[in-house]
């Protein structure tokens, strides 16, 4: 994956930005995969990536939509601390996803996709 790193960074950088909540529940996801698993240093754009994630930890109404999307940013933002908590100001990202938990909708999605991503 980390030939594609840079490209694919762009496209879910973009898609957290995107009008669909669905679009940016998923790009959350992704970009949080992508920067736990990547071989590339994307540590320099991590408060950009921080700043399109923060909308999804407060949505202007809760139901199992927001809450799936809530879960996403919150595993990205788990990935992004594994990664290089160093590049984090995590006085300011720990109550946020501390605030976050337990994640409310398919648990088990992060454990799961995860599993699988290392094995490819």
């Amino acid at each position: 994956m980390t030939p594609y790193t840079e490209s694919l960074f762009q496209l879910f950088s973009q898609a957290l930005h995107d009008g669909d909540l669905d679009v940016r529940s998923n790009a959350a996801y992704a970009a949080g995969v992508l920067v736990y698993h990547s071989d590339a240093d994307l540590s320099a754009h991590y408060l950009g990536l921080l700043g399109a994630l923060r909308p999804l930890f407060d949505p202007p109404e809760l139901n199992e939509d927001t809450l799936q999307a809530r879960d996403n940013a919150s595993g990205a933002v788990a990935r992004l601390i594994l990664k290089n908590a160093a590049a984090l100001p995590l006085d300011q990202v720990a109550p946020v996803l501390l605030a976050s938990l337990p994640i409310a909708t398919d648990f088990v999605e992060n454990v799961r996709r995860s599993s699988l991503t290392r094995r490819c």
